[in-house]
């Protein structure tokens, strides 16, 4: 029974520093929020870049999680035209990140 309060001594000391530092640390959760905004812009502007087949299919894959044979069906293509599709842009989205020095 001692230790249960010890650790809740401890547990509220912990929180009463995490507190008091709090005036002097980022928030985790804004940092967080303004690097999701800079990798949000970052692939719109990949995507623009794109032709509008492999953009449409990066969309379905990757947004609405669509199967390959999926996209194949809608589109009225084979499901190798789709996955190389695919495939290409995500070597290109790799590389547009890290030219703009976002890798995650």
């Amino acid at each position: 029974m001692l230790d249960k309060l010890r650790a809740k001594k401890r547990s509220a000391e912990v929180s009463a520093l995490t507190e008091e530092l709090s005036a002097c640390i980022a928030d985790p959760t804004a940092a967080r929020e303004a690097e999701s905004r800079e990798i949000a812009e970052a692939l719109n502007s990949f995507l623009s870049t794109l032709p509008v087949d492999a953009r449409l299919f990066f969309m379905r894959r990757y947004w609405y999680m669509d199967s390959v044979k999926a996209i194949a069906e809608k589109y009225g293509c084979g499901e190798s035209r789709v996955k190389t599709s695919l495939h290409r842009t995500r070597e290109k989205l790799r590389d547009y990140l890290q030219k703009e020095d976002i890798w995650l």
